[in-house]
C-alpha cells in the first residue's frame, strides 16, 4: 500500500475507531445498583451497531482492495444523515422535518471527499451542470477530430480549391475550418523568411 492509498483511508479509519469505542464502552461498563435497588447497565444504541456493521462491510472491501469501498463508505455516511445509523452515541444535529443534518456525518463526509478527490469528481459529474460541461467538451473534441480528418483529406488540394471551399461556405463547418486552417498554415510558412 502506498502513501496515497493510506491517506485516503484516514477518514474511514478514524470513523471506525470512534464507532468501535462507541460499541465497546457500554459493553465494558460494569452494571451497578442504584439508590432504589435496581440494577442499571449500559447498552449499545442500535444505530451505532448498524454503523459498526456497515463499517465492517467497508473494511472487508478495503481488505479485498476493492475500488468500491469509497462509494460504500459514502453511502454509509449518507445513511447517517437520515438517522438510520449513528457513528457515535452523541451528535450535533439540525432537523428540518424528515431532513436531518448531522454535523458529525457532515465532517466525516467532508474529509472523506477531501482525501479522495477522485470520488469528489465522480460525485460532481452527476450534477446537471457538470454533465453539460462534459458533453460540451466531448462535442469540441469530436469536432476537432472531424476538422483533422478533413485537413488530412484536403492536404492534396490546391490553394485555389481551398479558397473556394472557404469562400463558398457550402460544406459542413468542420470542412470549411479545415480548409481555412490549411490556408493559414501555408500562408504563415510562405511569409517566413528563408534561411541563408
Amino acid at each position: 500500500m502506498n502513501l496515497k492509498s493510506i491517506k485516503s483511508l484516514i477518514p474511514f479509519l478514524l470513523t471506525s475507531v470512534f464507532t468501535l469505542i462507541s460499541v465497546l464502552t457500554p459493553l465494558l461498563t460494569p452494571s451497578y445498583v442504584n439508590a432504589n435497588g435496581e440494577t442499571v447497565s449500559s447498552g449499545v444504541i442500535s444505530e451505532v451497531v448498524i454503523a459498526a456493521f456497515s463499517l465492517s462491510i467497508v473494511g472487508l472491501l478495503v481488505l479485498t482492495k476493492s475500488v468500491y469501498w469509497k462509494h460504500v463508505f459514502l453511502i454509509t455516511i449518507f445513511l447517517s444523515w437520515g438517522g438510520l445509523i449513528q457513528f457515535v452515541p452523541f451528535g450535533f444535529q439540525l432537523s428540518f422535518g424528515f431532513i436531518v443534518l448531522d454535523f458529525v456525518a457532515l465532517t466525516i463526509m467532508f474529509f472523506h471527499l477531501m482525501f479522495n478527490p477522485d470520488l469528489l469528481d465522480e460525485v460532481l459529474s452527476y450534477l446537471p451542470s457538470r454533465k453539460a460541461e462534459k458533453s460540451k467538451l466531448e462535442e469540441i473534441q469530436l469536432n476537432e477530430k472531424r476538422v483533422e480528418h478533413f485537413q488530412n483529406n484536403f492536404n492534396s488540394k490546391s490553394e485555389a480549391e481551398l479558397k473556394r471551399i472557404v469562400e463558398q461556405n457550402d460544406r459542413v463547418p468542420e470542412a470549411v475550418e479545415a480548409a481555412r486552417r490549411i490556408l493559414v498554415s501555408t500562408s504563415v510558412l510562405l511569409q517566413q523568411p528563408k534561411g541563408k
